[in-house]
């Protein structure tokens, strides 16, 4: 298979919209809102490093992708009005200008001070084989030659305008006011020129087959064989420049008619105008850049970029009623379209020679204007669905009646579409049933339910089924019906609210949108929302469609994205071309070519694929400046130095591909700060803050649209140390500080010698208060200070001592859980006061119930936690007996109330542990059983 490169494709392009001529070509425009000095542009080039220059009648710009800087006289031009712009090849930009010659030193630009060159108009520039550079001017040509540009010629020469130069292999052509003459080793020559007088003569071009002369108003002249001849395309044209580019096209641009083209290999020129798209019809210049872009100056209308051919836009120029172009579908005949309007329905003829063949609108018989959609049945009917419903017409040319046999409520009508078997479905929101299917015997039949009984009221999509039948979108989800039987698709899809754009690809997947997003049913049955999908932007789908090569097409509310299976989402915008960001429904259709059309609210677009292949140019990266945090801009440094206290800067990033701008991006590293590489961010500033002191590099690299990398760019940093984080400066202060030191030393000795008792007194002092300290704060950390009990933790603590495990095996003991029964009524109807008085009471005479060396705590509230050592299950008993046993009145206010103790324990009877959190929920149980019970009790279980 044959390669395609990004010139060949223009070629192509450009020979496919020779056949279009109501055609309106994408071309991105650039005025003075946009940067540029001046709307007179009068020529293009593009430097060694990828920037591209503009000259202009008011000044000089040099564009980055995202932005132009202007130059201006006081920045070093002779004047503001330039003639042409060339970048040698020994890396100077020159700028020929109304005043004199300017060419850049480094990053300046400087006027050239020989007088050959100076305080005269330049009109023309170009470089011979020996890459020394020519100067036209309106006293003779110019060369440089010793260091400094000189007169060339001798002095049958001087007085000569010069128009235009063009490189040669006998010598240099210079186009001039007394015809034509060849510089070479002889000196200069005439050459015989097309047959009209010298003062008409303009410019120059030169191709593999031809010379080319343009002239004021003669037009284009062809030289081949020794014999000139006019283009007779041309005839009448101010042909203001001759150019060539990459891709093989010759371009004329004129100032009177456009601009015409030959492309490579073809006889006759094409031309483009205003309304293709041109920013006007007075052309200065057309020139390709290196990666393919169609640069064209003009007059007055500034500057255009035709990026990429792929897309070709149709609105009212072309014939259409409205600009907002809504469902598309195929005609009865190959190569004829349908597009429903605003203004009615327009059937054309889309490829090779695109032609408006018929609108259709209430002169017709429609009911309005607004047209939905359009479709052709086998048998010769056309369907028109408006915004008031459906009209049909039984044969071409006739007149559009309400259909028979069937009807819905005005308005109510919403898709139409033809299964795989010719048959005609209609979807619409009306109440006695929304699906409806036009038998070939003529005959309707009508499904308001699915055969699981949901409502097929609401219908808002419809697409034909592989199988057979239809799916269709309604507001239960997804049905299928194959013409005798509707049923809801099983399962839940992942959108919310109406489905209103599905389609079944030629794998059987079936998609659905809406506008809450995009999700696709896998041949497995299982749905998958496409929301997260990288490049996937917008989520407010208005159609879904299928290209002849299988990639599945979904138009949105900003632009449209094309999945291709195992490749990267592409998105399609108007940077792409495409008439309008904003998608419309069901405004789409495929050729089998390949081709797509789109419809959106601002036009319809043709997009073939093949048209816009991969930018395999890779991205030049450019650094225009480094701003450090003192606020001084380093312009297009080579390297950034800065002191410690400017250890902030701020790099400005252009990256230098013009394709398509807006989707080039970056990433960055600086060497011994970041080990991987920071995220993927568009060109602008970058900044570093609190850099260490050092030397490091900071590493660029760009990636263009289609993925292509450029060249890694290393920019040096160094942050320079303050004088105190320097070597030197750390020895001598190492120096000096030993120094003091032994000067001192002596000194401070005998002052230790006379403190060491008065310290040591205070440190005994210190540490007595310390210990008396740290038993305060054992105390508190484990002793409640209402009770005098063990706390909480303490109490824990203890039991967590007893269930560690010591050669293998726990030792017995036992776990009481003791609760005051009728203690929340003391505090609800004697106060707190009285409720703390009872447990210090209660506690005191459990802990008088204890045996010698069994442990109690308070374990929250009116509960208290009994950790028995030694215990077996008579003991356990035995305690929990006693306490259980107590009980104690209290009276206030003439009311007297008992409290008395209930307990649930456990006897651990050693061997294997058990949990803590398992004992104390057992005993916890135990003692709710009591306190269910009544309380003034307890229950105790033994545990192996």
């Amino acid at each position: 298979m044959r390669r395609f490169t990004a010139v060949s494709i223009l070629a192509l392009a450009i020979a496919w919209t020779n056949h279009l001529p109501a055609q309106v070509l994408p071309f991105e425009r650039f005025g003075t809102t946009e940067g540029v000095p001046q709307s007179q542009v009068s020529c293009v080039a593009q430097d060694a490093e990828g920037y591209l220059w503009v000259g202009t009648w008011g000044g000089l710009a040099r564009y980055n992708g995202g932005g132009f800087t202007a130059f201006y006289i006081e920045d070093g031009l002779p004047s503001n009005r330039i003639h042409e712009i060339l970048p040698s090849r020994g890396g100077a930009l020159f700028v020929a200008t109304t005043n004199g010659l300017a060419r850049t030193e480094g990053r300046r630009i400087v006027p050239v001070p020989d007088p050959a060159v100076a305080n005269v108009r330049c009109r023309a520039l170009a470089e011979d084989a020996a890459g020394r550079v020519w100067v036209g001017t309106d006293r003779g040509a110019a060369v440089w030659s010793g260091g400094r540009f000189e007169m060339a010629g001798g002095q049958g020469t001087l007085g000569a305008r010069i128009y235009d130069l063009l490189a040669l292999p006998e010598g240099m052509l210079a186009v001039t006011s007394r015809g034509l003459l060849i510089f070479g080793g002889a000196g200069p020559r005439e050459e015989e020129g097309p047959p009209v007088p010298h003062e008409l003569l303009r410019c120059a071009g030169r191709t593999a087959d031809a010379l080319w002369v343009g002239t004021q108003g003669r037009g284009l002249w062809r030289k081949s064989g020794g014999a000139w001849s006019s283009v007779e395309a041309t005839a009448a044209m101010d042909v203001w420049r001759v150019s060539s580019g990459g891709s093989g096209t010759l371009y004329a641009s004129c100032n009177n008619g456009g601009l015409f083209f030959r492309r490579p290999g073809a006889v006759d020129f094409q031309r483009w105008k205003k309304e293709n798209g041109l920013p006007s019809d007075v052309v200065s210049d057309a020139f390709e850049d290196r990666e393919g872009n169609l640069w064209v100056g003009t007059d007055i209308g500034g500057l255009g970029r035709l990026g990429s051919l792929a897309t070709l836009n149709f609105s009212e120029a072309a014939g259409f009623p409205s600009a907002c172009v809504l469902g598309i579908s195929p005609a009865g005949k190959p190569g004829e379209i349908w597009a429903g309007t605003l203004e009615g329905g327009v059937r054309f003829r889309g490829h090779p020679d695109f032609e408006i063949l018929e609108v259709v609108t209430t002169a017709q018989g429609l009911p309005n204007n607004y047209v939905w959609e359009v479709t052709e049945t086998p048998g010769g009917e056309t369907w028109v669905l408006t915004d008031s419903g459906w009209r049909v017409r039984s044969r071409p040319g006739g007149r559009f009646e309400e259909p028979k046999g069937i009807e819905f409520a005005d308005g109510a009508g919403v898709d139409m579409c033809l299964d795989g078997a010719g048959r005609l479905w209609l979807t619409g929101d009306d109440a006695r049933g929304g699906l409806c299917l036009k038998e070939p015997a003529g005959t309707w039949r009508r499904w308001n339910r699915t055969a699981e009984g949901e409502t097929l009221a609401n219908c808002r999509a419809l697409t034909p089924r592989r199988a057979g039948g239809v799916w269709v979108g309604f507001e239960g989800g997804v049905a299928v019906c194959d013409g005798a039987t509707a049923s809801s698709l099983p399962g839940p899809i992942p959108l919310k609210g109406f489905v209103s754009a599905l389609l079944e690809d030629r794998r059987g997947r079936l998609w659905a949108g809406n506008d809450g997003g995009l999700a696709v049913r896998e041949t497995d049955g299982r749905w998958r929302l496409l929301n997260g999908e990288a490049g996937f932007t917008n989520h407010h789908v208005y159609f879904l469609g299928e290209d002849a090569g299988g990639a599945v097409w979904v138009g949105t509310a900003r632009g449209v994205f094309c999945f291709r299976e195992g490749l990267p989402v592409q998105a399609l915008t108007p940077e792409d071309g495409l008439a309008g960001l904003e998608a419309n429904q069901g405004a789409f259709f495929a050729e089998p070519s390949g081709a797509v059309w789109i419809g959106t609210v601002s036009g319809l677009s043709r997009f073939e694929a093949r048209l816009q292949p991969a930018n395999t140019a890779p991205p030049r990266l450019v650094v225009e400046g480094a701003e450090r945090s003192g606020g001084k801009l380093i312009p297009f440094p080579d390297e950034v130095r800065m002191r410690w206290p400017e250890r902030g800067v701020t790099f400005r990033v252009a990256v230098l591909s013009f394709k398509s701008p807006q989707r080039c991006a970056y990433r960055a590293r600086m060497e011994g700060i970041e080990e991987d590489w920071l995220p993927l961010r568009r060109a602008g500033d970058l900044r570093y803050t609190n850099l260490p002191p050092g030397k490091r590099n900071l590493l660029l690299q760009a990636v263009n649209e289609s993925g292509v990398w450029g060249e890694v760019v290393r920019v040096p940093v160094e942050v320079v140390p303050s004088f105190w984080m320097t070597g030197w400066f750390r020895v001598g202060l190492l120096i000096l500080l030993a120094g003091t030191l032994a000067a001192g030393h002596r000194w401070r000795t005998s002052l230790l010698r006379r403190r060491a008792e008065e310290l040591e007194k205070v440190v005994a002092d210190r540490t007595r208060a310390l210990a008396r300290a740290n038993l305060d704060l054992e105390q508190l950390a484990t002793y409640e200070s209402l009770t005098g009990l063990f706390n909480r933790r303490a109490i824990l603590k203890s039991l967590r001592e007893h269930l560690e495990v010591r050669s293998g095996i726990v030792r017995r003991f036992g776990v009481l859980l003791v609760d005051l029964d009728r203690f929340k009524q003391i505090n609800d109807t004697m106060g707190h006061a009285a409720g703390d008085q009872v447990l210090q009471v209660l506690a005191n005479r459990i802990k008088g119930a204890l045996r010698e060396g069994d442990h109690m705590g308070r374990f929250g509230g009116d509960e208290f936690l009994l950790v028995l050592p030694g215990a077996d299950l008579s003991a356990v008993e035995s305690v929990a007996r006693r306490v259980s046993s107590l009980s104690e009145s209290f009276t206030s206010h003439g009311r007297t109330l008992t409290v008395t103790a209930s307990c649930g324990g456990v006897a651990v009877a050693g061997g294997m542990p058990p949990e803590e959190a398992v004992l104390l929920a057992e005993a916890d149980r135990l003692l709710y059983e009591v306190k269910k019970a009544g309380g003034g009790g307890f229950k105790v279980v033994e545990r192996r």
